[in-house]
C-alpha cells in the first residue's frame, strides 16, 4: 500500500485501499483526508493535488 498523505485540509491520500482511519493514528484529523481508489489513480492524481505546502508529504 502507496499512501502520500498531507497534514492541510482538503488534500488526498492517494493510491488507497484501506480506510483513512485505519491508516492513521489519533492525531491526524480524519476529515482531511480523501481515500481514492488504486485504479482511479491516472485520472485523479494531479500535480496540485500531489503537492502540499512545505512539501510535507508522507509515504506509509
Amino acid at each position: 500500500i502507496k499512501c502520500y498523505y498531507c497534514k492541510e485540509v482538503g488534500h488526498v491520500i492517494l493510491n488507497c485501499k484501506k480506510r483513512a482511519q485505519d491508516l492513521l493514528d489519533d492525531k491526524i484529523d480524519q476529515k482531511a483526508y480523501i481515500v481514492v481508489e488504486e485504479t482511479d489513480w491516472e485520472d485523479y492524481a494531479t500535480d496540485e493535488e500531489l503537492s502540499c505546502p512545505g512539501d510535507e508529504d508522507y509515504l506509509f
